[in-house]
């Protein structure tokens, strides 16, 4: 799967949440959505998921699509997201079930291999409710894996999780990659984004401020994601 966005803008009430976006997304690689609370990361992946309204055009593999959210897209797209707070009186068990019936796979009988691979060693009884911040987010990582995605959409996936939890993430993101796949997370973590990501898009006020390839930092002098970003921040207020 590649994914080429062109010219997606956001409006609401006259303000601009994203600003003539316009990115490629090719398979092999592991792109770092950055930018200050506000800057448009996770209303870029709403975008993505059609979540909420924009003008704007999306090309899966080289066909526009015009609504591009069928059963068959999500089928190839795993997405770390918050829970919904309806999801808390659901098991782990529960909300594997439902999920596996939407992505039309067989009802699999071992979830706890799932749940395992990403360290979270609970009963699959287990309320959601009753799960801390870093279990809720490993068995968010799960489902999202589950149905074997080409896409994978990754919204501060590091939230709540331990050093354990962190190293385990980044080497499904690794393999995800090397499997030919594309990987996209938003992250406000430079220190964790900076050894796993290979292109970095710098979000402000909902325009691409900076798109850089992170082994060329060395190259350019660059020291760190976080001297990129500040770096690109203070080029943008100097052309306003």
């Amino acid at each position: 799967m590649e994914l080429r966005v062109t010219e997606l803008n956001k409006n609401i009430k006259g303000k601009a949440i994203l600003e003539d976006i316009s990115l490629n997304f090719k398979p092999n690689k592991i792109y770092g959505i950055v930018g200050d609370n506000g800057a448009g990361k996770t209303t870029f992946f709403r975008t993505i998921l059609g979540l909420t309204k924009y003008s704007g055009q999306f090309n899966i593999d080289g066909a526009e699509e015009k609504d591009h959210r069928t059963d068959d897209f999500f089928k190839h797209v795993g997405v770390v997201m918050p829970f919904p707070e309806n999801y808390e009186k659901f098991t782990i068990q529960e909300i594997f079930e439902e999920h596996l019936f939407y992505m039309g796979i067989p009802e699999i009988n071992n979830i706890s291999k799932f749940i395992s691979r990403v360290g979270l060693n609970t009963h699959t009884n287990t309320k959601i409710s009753d799960l801390s911040l870093g279990m809720k987010q490993k068995l968010n990582i799960a489902i999202a894996l589950s149905h074997s995605p080409d896409l994978l959409l990754l919204d501060e996936p590091f939230n709540g999780l331990d050093r354990t939890g962190i190293y385990n993430l980044k080497g499904i993101m690794k393999d995800f990659k090397e499997n030919n796949k594309i990987v996209i997370i938003s992250s406000h973590s430079f220190r964790e984004l900076e050894d796993i990501i290979d292109e970095v898009i710098a979000l402000e006020d909902g325009k691409i401020i900076g798109l850089e390839d992170v082994s060329l930092f060395h190259q350019k002098g660059i020291n760190s994601l976080e001297e990129y970003v500040e770096m690109m921040k203070g080029r943008d207020k100097n052309d306003k």
